[in-house]
């Protein structure tokens, strides 16, 4: 029910809506990666099988899937089919994939613009029968059906997360922070990144989390002043911090934590700097609530961030400026991405937060190695999920230790 009142709100657009699924991507001549349905088409379909596209008109939502084929099953796995899809998602109807381009012409009589994102294998089909019903125009001099991008009218509806979204990201954002909790466990000096890594993936996908919600980033000692860092081979070594940036899917939403930890123990010039990364957190967490704007938070866990990077001696007059040490924003969505849609600026101004949306709050400290002082090479990031409610705000990962 919850997918079709998503369609029904596109629907309400005028406008025919094409949305195909990501594409199998080849590892190796004849193996695949593992298959992640694009988000946005789950959203409104909760149908996850590849090769298969969304269309919503006005007055139709139809989906064209892959039949059923018994050859390819054996060696693939099963398919749902035409008849399966139908009963699964609620669709008005549902056709074979190879129909689309015949079919397309025909719905895209409903309506008076197209939403699609060109740059996927279907655009010379999508672009045909658009140029299809400008020739049914004849010497009318009316315009081509004028072509949108949905992204951002799809994102303003994923923004705001329902009852079910929530929860499905309380559970993801749960056994990823037991995860976290599990690595500062069992970490010691003499282990390599990957141990760790592996680990976080052991123990989530034990739990019941289908996969992970982006490569984990486990970056020890200098490695943690690489803000995407993901080959993870270091052995770790005593006195280093270890940064890791893990979160888990669990019913396609995922967490998105991070966490900084010493290896053995914290030296006091390292305890320093990491109680200013969480004075800051501390404070953008605090300020959370429905009306506070994202700005005004990464605005405030800068300041408290600059006068911590004064008390650190890193900050001189005439030298490097604070995005030296803090290169990125504070805060972005969370929901079925690990960087959720939703737009960031309305009108020139940053959004104001309102209730069900799901942002992260995630302020560093990242010292680079060529900087001479005690702390080079050194990387801090503490990364909390807090959803907006009515009242206030919910840190969904607070289970895990700061």
């Amino acid at each position: 029910m919850e997918y079709r009142q998503r369609r029904i709100a596109l629907q309400a657009t005028d406008g025919v809506f094409i949305i195909p699924s990501w594409p199998e991507a080849l590892r190796n001549p004849d193996v695949m990666h593992p298959y992640r349905p694009d988000s946005s088409l789950y959203y409104l379909t909760g149908f996850a099988e590849p090769e298969s596209i969304l269309v919503l008109t006005p007055k139709k939502s139809v989906l064209f899937v892959r039949p059923k084929d018994p050859e390819k099953e054996l060696w693939e796995g099963i398919r749902l089919g035409v008849e399966g899809a139908l009963a699964l998602t609620g669709m008005d109807a549902t056709y074979p994939i190879q129909q689309f381009a015949s079919q397309l012409p025909q719905l895209l009589n409903e309506a008076s613009a197209i939403y699609y994102t060109l740059g996927s294998s279907i655009d010379s089909m999508v672009l045909e029968a658009r140029s299809g019903q400008l020739r049914k125009k004849g010497r009318t001099g009316l315009s081509c059906m004028p072509l949108h991008d949905p992204t951002q009218l799809i994102g303003e509806l994923r923004i705001h997360k329902s009852a079910s979204e929530i929860a499905l990201l309380e559970k993801a954002c749960t056994l990823s922070a037991e995860a976290h909790q599990e690595l500062r466990r069992i970490v010691t000096s003499g282990m390599y990144e990957y141990e760790l890594d592996a680990a976080f993936i052991a123990y989530t996908k034990k739990r019941g989390c289908e996969r992970l919600g982006y490569p984990s980033i486990v970056a020890a000692g200098v490695n943690a002043t690489i803000l995407h860092y993901q080959t993870n081979t270091k052995q770790l070594k005593a006195g280093e911090l270890v940064l890791v940036d893990a979160g888990a899917e669990y019913g396609m939403y995922t967490a998105d934590i991070s966490r900084t930890f010493a290896v053995t123990e914290m030296t006091q010039l390292q305890a320093k700097a990491y109680s200013i990364v969480l004075h800051a957190q501390q404070e953008g967490i605090s300020m959370i609530k429905p009306g506070i704007s994202i700005q005004a938070i990464h605005t405030h866990v800068c300041d408290i961030l600059t006068e911590g990077m004064k008390e650190l001696n890193l900050l001189k007059k005439d030298g490097a400026p604070f995005q030296t040490f803090y290169p990125h924003k504070t805060s972005h969505f969370l929901g079925l991405d690990v960087h959720d849609s939703g737009i960031y600026m309305i009108d020139g101004a940053s959004r104001i937060l309102e209730p069900g949306m799901v942002i992260t709050v995630e302020p560093g400290l990242y010292i680079p190695a060529h900087i001479p002082h005690p702390l080079a090479g050194t990387g801090i990031r503490i990364e909390d999920d807090i959803l907006i409610e009515a009242s206030g705000h919910r840190n969904l990962t607070q289970a895990a230790e700061k």
